[in-house]
């Protein structure tokens, strides 16, 4: 599960992301990121190493948080013509 950016403020004003990967399923924290912001090149740059080191999951689930519902993607590849 990829969660939401946990969002704090460093005593200068700045604010700080924390991006927190999870096996649902061992509930093992996988990876954790922080920045003032998270790109989703970061996100990629998170996952990459779990894929690699890991079978790949069929589907991740992202939680956004109470803002917007929890969403589902299907893992697949794709092909170029």
């Amino acid at each position: 599960m990829v969660r939401e950016p946990q969002a704090g403020v460093l005593f200068d004003g700045r604010r700080l992301r924390a991006l927190t990967v999870v096996d649902a399923f061992t509930r093992e924290a996988l990876a954790i990121k922080a920045d003032e912001g998270i790109k989703s090149e970061q996100v990629v740059d998170a996952m990459t190493p779990i894929a690699l080191s890991r079978d790949a999951p069929q589907t991740i689930r992202v939680d956004n948080g109470r803002s917007s519902s929890r969403k589902r993607l299907t893992v697949g590849r794709t092909r170029t013509a």
